[in-house]
């Protein structure tokens, strides 16, 4: 099956997201200015999601091809799940619809935040456990 673009979403505020599809997978490509920014996803076999996502977000796209800051990487991170539940798209770097404290110390050592109710991590844990480095 040939690529085909699902849609394309400015949001205004400089950034956009647009799926492309190649059979049961794709990107989902992220553009900020003139960076541009792949993001692999394939269908999963279970009913519950729409999408596995491989959030590869440590270097912009040719030509550009520099590093993107960890923090960086944490915001196009936020602003893709934001995307992606805007879309009504349930995929497995989601985070809970709620995020809610358990007074209990994530796991992760040496940090003294909360972690979220049911998780053993803290939010910004999740997301280093999420990203890939």
């Amino acid at each position: 099956m040939g690529e085909f673009r699902k849609q394309l979403n400015f949001n205004g505020e400089g950034y956009s997201f647009e799926v492309l599809h190649q059979g049961r997978c794709g990107d989902i490509v992220y553009m900020e200015g003139e960076k541009i920014l792949k993001i692999y996803w394939e269908m999963p076999g279970v009913k519950e999601l729409d999408m596995l996502i491989w959030p590869d977000l440590t270097k912009w796209e040719p030509p550009v091809l520099e590093a993107i800051p960890y923090e960086k990487q944490r915001e196009i991170l936020a602003r893709l799940r934001n995307w992606l539940t805007n879309e009504g798209l349930k995929t497995d770097i989601d985070l809970p619809l709620t995020i809610k404290s358990e007074n209990e110390p994530c796991i992760w050592s040496g940090c003294g935040n909360d972690r979220v109710m049911g998780s053993a991590y803290c939010l910004e844990h999740i997301d280093y456990t999420t990203l890939k480095r």
